[in-house]
């Protein structure tokens, strides 16, 4: 049903991305507070999207939504929650880079076993998804 593919969407979403961002946030020379306004933006797209998909008549997605998404995805990493916290406080302050939240989102839906890497099948997905020039995709995928 709907409801159901919904749901597995969402339980993607968290999964893949309890994988994805702690590493991310904690890389040395990495602003969390810029991995965190992409990553908002690549949350809210990609609910967006699963919402229009399961066509459940809802309204749309609020900032609530996104923020409650979030807080369930940092809960496991105490480092990344604090900090994550320390970025809400700043408020709308910190604008996202669209093309990195972009990017963000499709790693996370291309990223199948959720384990916060690539593999060579994941890239081919990406890749082929991406719609790519076919030299600069043979490329990508060796």
């Amino acid at each position: 049903s709907k409801e159901q593919k919904r749901n597995r969407r969402l339980v993607h979403l968290e999964k893949a991305s309890r994988a994805f961002l702690p590493p991310l946030v904690a890389r040395k020379g990495e602003s969390p507070n810029l991995v965190f306004a992409a990553f908002r933006r690549a949350v809210r797209l990609e609910l967006e999207r699963i919402r229009a998909d399961a066509d459940d008549g809802d309204d749309g997605i609020v900032d609530d939504d996104v923020l409650d998404v979030i807080a369930r995805i940092v809960a496991d990493d105490e480092k990344t929650e604090k900090l994550w916290r320390r970025y809400l406080e700043l408020g709308d302050t910190v604008a996202p880079n669209k093309t990195r939240a972009n990017m963000m989102r499709a790693w996370i839906r291309f990223d199948r076993d959720c384990s916060g890497d690539m593999s060579k099948d994941e890239l081919e997905q990406l890749v082929n998804a991406m719609n790519i020039p076919t030299e600069l995709a043979q490329q990508l995928k060796r």
